[in-house]
């Protein structure tokens, strides 16, 4: 699996600093140790509405392997 790129990384993190809402895609591993199992393709991070010191990272668009 291809880590995500370090430019790519900082533009994420100056997004959290101002208080926006990032998605990013990552790649897939080249093996996978099940079959029939569900990876994300991307992770997002937003800051929660309620509380802005909070971010939240979630994991979305899963792929069936």
């Amino acid at each position: 699996m291809q880590p995500t790129a370090p430019n790519k990384d900082l533009e994420v993190i100056k997004q959290m600093q101002k208080g926006e809402k990032a998605s990013v895609a990552f790649g897939q591993p080249l093996y996978f140790q099940e079959s029939n199992t569900f990876y994300p393709a991307k992770y997002n991070i937003y800051v929660d509405e309620t509380n802005p010191q909070l971010h939240h990272v979630t994991l979305s668009d899963f792929v069936l392997r």
